[in-house]
């Protein structure tokens, strides 16, 4: 990694790092906590891996988190540049979709989680 691709993922970790977000494991039947790290990581991978979806399926469904957080999830993402939003046919939802710069910051967080779950 160059001086340059440092900075940008220590900048990344620091806007992806924050306090811990609580949601339910539905399939433990109770509520763990993530940090804001991987709750933003965990809506990156998820976009990546099944592609544009609306962002209630994102973040309420697919992260199993409250209505509270979709806000805290589309925002920041939207506004680094990580996501887009995208039209899809036959569909009058907004659908949210990887930018270029959201595959490499995904690519780098799946990185960073598997050094820790080795």
């Amino acid at each position: 990694m160059n001086e340059t691709e440092e900075r940008e993922f220590d900048r990344t970790l620091g806007f992806l790092d924050s306090s811990q977000s609580e949601y339910l494991d539905r399939s433990a039947g109770h509520k763990k906590y993530r940090s804001r790290m991987e709750l933003l990581g965990d809506a990156l991978v998820l976009l990546q891996e099944e592609g544009p979806m609306p962002k209630t399926k994102l973040v309420m469904y697919k992260l199993g988190t409250s209505s509270h957080y979709v806000p805290l999830v589309i925002g920041p993402l939207l506004r680094k540049g990580y996501i887009r939003e995208v039209d899809v046919r036959h569909s009058s939802k907004n659908y949210y979709a990887l930018t270029e710069k959201g595959f490499q910051v995904t690519e780098l967080y799946k990185r960073v989680r598997s050094l820790f779950t080795e």
